[in-house]
């Protein structure tokens, strides 16, 4: 014999059971597609921008600011100042000879400078240290560039320049007409050199083929 509060009982469970079956189709056979998740940009996409902003910057030069004037000393105790390079694709770079990852860029700024001079590439070291440790290392590794004492006012300077946290090497590109064209927090690397620096430099100047010696003629010799 069933009891009515058994037959109750399982009635209730039964409906139970079909309401929670429906909630599960639905949720199952309802539940919208999640989108894909983004692909994080990789180091050359992240380049690859740069160097297509820098080339919009080249097309639109109204874009770009006036890099700040400056009057600092350089290791000949003579005051230069940022229009010593005019007409120049101008380096800035803020570094230091307790910093690693500067001590490690600068013999490619000496390769680069030495390669790339004649196209109108200039860097310009400017060192937030004390004298003696810098004219020391520039003489080490035989920096063919301007190494300008910033010190103190270096530091004030490179934060005019845009280094608002503070970081070395900083470094920023500025074209002849004396604007600031691109600026990298860290270590600069060949191919940071390629995308960023080397587009703006002036093509290589044609070899002319040399002149003949002029000849003498019979009349020249009377």
């Amino acid at each position: 014999m069933i009891k009515l509060g058994t037959v109750l009982l399982w009635g209730f469970f039964s409906v139970l059971g079909v309401g929670a079956g429906f909630l599960t189709s639905q949720y199952t056979t309802d539940k919208p597609e999640l989108p894909a998740p983004a692909v994080a940009p990789t180091a050359a996409d992240i380049e690859a921008a740069k160097a297509e902003r820098i080339q919009r910057l080249i097309a639109n030069p109204a874009a770009m600011r006036e890099a700040p004037d400056f009057r600092l000393i350089d290791l000949d105790g003579e005051t230069r100042s940022l229009g010593d390079w005019q007409d120049k694709v101008i380096v800035i770079n803020f570094w230091a000879t307790w910093c690693p990852p500067c001590v490690k860029e600068v013999p490619l700024f000496v390769e680069w400078q030495q390669q790339y001079g004649a196209n109108g590439l200039q860097f310009v070291g400017i060192a937030l240290d004390q004298t003696d440790p810098v004219r020391d290392f520039a003489a080490d590794f035989e920096v063919n560039y301007p190494i300008l004492l910033g010190e103190h006012e270096g530091i004030e300077l490179s934060q005019q320049y845009g280094n608002r946290l503070g970081v070395l090497p900083f470094s920023v590109v500025v074209n002849p007409a004396g604007q600031i064209v691109w600026s990298h927090p860290g270590e600069l690397t060949e191919q940071h050199f390629q995308n960023s620096i080397l587009p703006l430099l002036q093509a290589e100047p044609e070899s002319k083929p040399a002149a003949e010696p002029e000849r003498l003629n019979s009349a020249s010799l009377r």
